[in-house]
């Protein structure tokens, strides 16, 4: 029995210090973004200024979706595009 928790006593410690070690680098690294964000809040200020001022927002692909209809209990679908206000294809049974 003591000799498995001596085995473990240096593997703990080691795991602790490399623990410490990557954990400083991170909060020096928080740090510099910390740093960097303050330089450039100006930057960050007119950038989203400028954002809140468009309420345009332009889709870069077409909205396309199923329409659909029925006639005499059956049920017809039909793709439409609604970004060009046209149909696509023809009317099929679902």
């Amino acid at each position: 029995m003591m000799r498995k928790i001596r085995r473990k006593i240096p593997v703990f410690i080691i795991s602790i210090c490399i623990i410490k070690t990557l954990s400083s680098i991170v909060v020096s690294a928080a740090s510099l973004d910390t740093v960097e964000t303050k330089a450039q809040s100006s930057t960050v200020v007119q950038i989203t200024e400028n954002l809140q001022s468009d309420h345009l927002i332009t889709p870069f692909s077409d909205i396309i979706d199923w329409r659909y209809k029925s006639v005499n209990g059956k049920v017809y679908r039909r793709q439409y595009n609604y970004s060009k206000g046209k149909w696509i294809g023809e009317w099929e049974a679902c």
